[in-house]
């Protein structure tokens, strides 16, 4: 799914080693169990980092540094291996590292902020990965209930309006409610683009009535 389960702002002139374990005791609160592995970078790989999620009887993939008894151990792991070797495979690679791209160069940069104020940044950031979730959230309900229907959407390819897919990103899906305008004429009428066959199957994909789109609702005062 892709689904960012925890996130912190955190000032640069901090070192990343001590965050690791808070971290993952967040992550163990929030799923509810212990039975995950958590990956990190070398980062992670501070004796005092696995010591703890080890006694918190935790499961950790961290890569060691070539260095002290290590490679002498690593060697001997791989010829002699203490368990079972079983293969890890992540599926759709490239398309669930999406988040990370989306938060780069994407339609949710987190660019360089210059803002003094340190709540702001952190107020930003919380917006940030909360569109996030929603993005993530609206791909994996759209292309599960695609799948299961073994159906596909036409039309989210510029230039290729004939081609489809069972796994449309949120970018796509959100690109084609574009073009809907509402107008609200002098005379207090309110007129709203209607819905094509497209907009209507990516609305019930994601089980939101139609009706949102209902000219005849009436507007809230306040």
């Amino acid at each position: 799914m892709g689904m960012p389960l925890v996130s912190a702002t955190l000032e640069g002139n901090v070192a990343d080693d001590p965050l690791y374990f808070p971290t993952w005791q967040k992550i163990q609160k929030v799923i509810g169990h212990k039975n995950f592995v958590f990956i990190a970078d070398c980062k992670a790989r501070s004796l005092a980092t696995r010591a703890n999620i080890a006694g918190a009887l935790g499961f950790y993939c961290v890569p060691l540094p070539m260095s002290g008894q290590n490679p002498q151990f690593l060697k001997q792991w791989v010829k002699q291996s203490p368990t079972e070797v079983v293969d890890i495979h992540l599926s759709q690679q490239q398309e669930e590292v999406a988040a990370e791209g989306r938060f780069k160069r994407g339609s949710l940069p987190a660019l360089p902020i210059y803002f003094q104020n340190q709540n702001r940044i952190t107020g930003l950031m919380f917006l940030l990965n909360i569109a996030l979730r929603v993005f993530t959230l609206m791909e994996f309900v759209v292309r599960q209930v695609l799948q299961q229907a073994q159906d596909s959407l036409p039309g989210l390819y510029d230039g290729n309006p004939k081609r489809k897919t069972d796994r449309p990103s949120a970018e796509q899906i959100l690109k084609v409610f574009c073009h809907i305008t509402l107008y609200l004429l002098p005379d207090s009428t309110i007129f709203i683009t209607p819905l094509n066959q497209l907009q209507k199957q990516i609305l019930s994909a994601m089980k939101i009535p139609e009706s949102l789109y209902d000219p005849e609702l009436k507007l809230c005062k306040t």
